[in-house]
């Protein structure tokens, strides 16, 4: 079975992943009652996929998809994955990301970070106005 059978399925988990809020590991130090952050003010980026490198995991997949597979009949899910990515990989929403990495700069250290990292260089090969926005948006946070 040729690798592009597989296209779809993984593109449809990651899809379901990174939009699902809860359950989440938000490995969040919390500093008093006052304090209750939901996942999704903490990282409106990477909030979903039970913690936050696997939802970056699953953004780098949705990407790498897209560039190997993106309109393509393997990828029927092609404007999906572009609108999920769209919605999630904003100025704004990374801005909020890497100013928490910034903080907390054990958080996620190293793994999530290299996720973070290859999201970055996945965004950059798959290149087009796509790629090319969710690099550069990212920025702030590599």
């Amino acid at each position: 079975m040729p690798l592009s059978a597989h296209a779809a399925p993984f593109a449809q988990l990651a899809l379901a992943n990174i939009t699902r809020e809860y359950p989440n590991f938000p490995a969040h130090l919390i500093t008093s009652a006052d304090e209750r952050p939901e996942p999704r003010s903490l990282h409106p980026a990477f909030y979903g996929a039970y913690d936050w490198h696997s939802s970056v995991h699953m953004h780098w997949l949705l990407v790498r998809l897209l560039r190997r597979h993106g309109g393509t009949p393997a990828l029927p899910d092609t404007e999906a994955a572009v609108a999920v990515l769209d919605r999630h990989l904003t100025p704004d929403h990374l801005a909020t990301e890497a100013a928490y990495l910034r903080d907390r700069p054990s958080f996620e250290r190293p793994y999530g970070w290299a996720w973070l990292l290859a999201l970055a260089a996945e965004c950059r090969a798959h290149g087009g106005a796509e790629g090319e926005r969710w690099a550069r948006a990212l920025g702030p946070a590599v």
